[in-house]
């Protein structure tokens, strides 16, 4: 019986320092990406601001941001508030200016990523 108990008891330890690493990589990830947004907005807010029209080719600066951050957890945060702020438009735009564009009919936040032009 004791060993049953601290089997389990171990077996509890050993789920707990699992669950435990799996939240701080979360934490991790998610400080990250708001790093990568911290730095995109700060080179890129600019390109990405409405009106829609008028989209201007986007800094050197800003291309180099939108190279190093990690697009899919970026998109992952826009919301329908940060879709008044940011022109989903312009954001498509500029990731494809800068050699990283949004995968045709996907989706970033609740923007639908159009298709190419035929």
């Amino acid at each position: 019986m004791a060993r049953l108990i601290a089997s389990s008891s171990s077996s509890a330890a050993v789920c707990f320092v699992v669950l435990l690493i799996i939240a701080m990589a979360m934490a991790s990830a998610a400080d990250k990406c708001e790093k990568d947004l911290d730095l995109l907005m700060g080179s890129c807010e600019g390109y990405l601001r409405f009106p829609a029209e008028a989209k201007a080719a986007p800094s050197r600066a800003c291309c180099g941001a939108v190279r190093r951050v990690d697009v899919g957890c970026l998109c992952g945060m826009v919301t329908p508030e940060v879709e008044q702020y940011v022109c989903m438009d312009k954001a498509v735009y500029v990731a494809a200016y800068c050699h990283r564009p949004l995968l045709p009919g996907s989706y970033c936040g609740s923007y639908h990523v159009p298709g190419p032009v035929v």
